[in-house]
């Protein structure tokens, strides 16, 4: 088993990470060929807490890394994590592609929540 915590910071501008008050559980099984991704975030319109669990597919585990993927229905969205094990990162891509063709896409990685707080508290 392969497992970490922290808040998904943004590496690039978009929908991953867009809520500062983020806390995120992930743990991979690779006898499942699975990681589950346990989500909370604080809502910052309503200030409701939501709660999401994610279920990701395993593509490869190998002992330099785990990439795991998610695919969100018809509108071709894709959500990779990547465990890498030399740099000890845990990487988020969201990959979404409209109705229009026009592709996007989002970087993250899970990093300590606290230096969220502070870096938007400058």
């Amino acid at each position: 088993m392969v497992a970490a915590a922290g808040s998904w910071i943004a590496d690039s501008p978009g929908v991953i990470a867009d809520s500062p008050i983020q806390t995120s559980d992930l743990s991979c099984f690779r006898d499942r060929s699975e990681c589950v991704e346990a989500r909370a975030f604080l809502n910052p319109v309503t200030n409701n807490l939501l709660v999401q669990t994610l279920f990701y597919r395993v593509k490869t585990w190998t002992e330099a890394e785990v990439v795991a993927e998610l695919s969100l229905g018809p509108a071709a969205n894709t959500i990779q994590i990547r465990f890498d094990m030399r740099d000890r990162m845990v990487r988020m891509t969201e990959s979404r592609l409209p109705a229009d063709g026009t592709k996007s896409r989002y970087d993250a990685h899970l990093d300590d929540g606290d230096k969220v707080d502070r870096r938007l508290q400058k």
